[in-house]
């Protein structure tokens, strides 16, 4: 890691940092392979600087701009495949997907290969399709979508486990849940009811 690299990593760190240990264990490997190590260790004495009475649970690094510029870009990328499904655009939808992408539905057994397998399956579904997405988390080559998809109305809860390779979905796993009623059992126990 070049000088410019580093103290540029340097002015970014948050006076809110959690602790160093935190810091190494959860932060230093999302960064790039010449920043990994040099977080963990060059950078402990200036993690030192800031007191315990200003660090905060679930504060964060703010990483230099160019660190998350992968994640961002597959953050938008992802954005634009759920608006693309929901408006029914075939072509924007297989835009994240790679020629040789697999999709897997485990609790049917299916598995199709290929984007025009992947695409041909969806688009001859006969149900009317709507999609809302609840959250969307990942970093790197993995990503989770929990969404709900509504066939002709009718809503199934759904989670996406995306696996990238250059920029593009390599492997996706789609699991569907019906809803079911919540047992009185747990009425004590629970915050909310539908």
């Amino acid at each position: 890691m070049d000088e410019a690299a580093r103290e540029s990593f340097k002015l970014q760190l948050s006076p809110e940092l959690v602790t160093e240990r935190r810091f190494a264990r959860s932060h230093a490997d999302h960064l790039p392979a010449p920043l990994r190590l040099s977080a963990v260790f060059e950078f402990r004495p200036l993690l030192k600087i800031f007191s315990d009475s200003r660090v905060k649970k679930g504060c964060h690094l703010r990483y230099p701009a160019w660190v998350g510029m992968a994640d961002a870009e597959i953050r938008a990328a992802l954005d634009r495949h759920w608006a693309a499904s929901n408006a029914g655009d075939d072509a924007g939808e297989g835009d994240i997907y790679l020629d040789d992408v697999e999709l897997e539905y485990p609790q049917s057994g299916e598995r199709f290969r290929g984007r025009r397998n992947v695409l041909e399956s969806r688009g001859h579904n006969p149900a009317g399709r709507r999609f809302e997405v609840r959250r969307t988390l990942g970093s790197g080559a993995l990503w989770v979508v929990e969404y709900v998809i509504f066939y002709d109305g009718r809503p199934v809860p759904t989670v996406s486990i995306m696996e990238f390779r250059d920029g593009k979905v390599a492997r996706e796993t789609q699991y569907f849940a019906d809803p079911f009623a919540a047992p009185v059992w747990r009425a004590r126990w629970r915050e909310t009811e539908r």
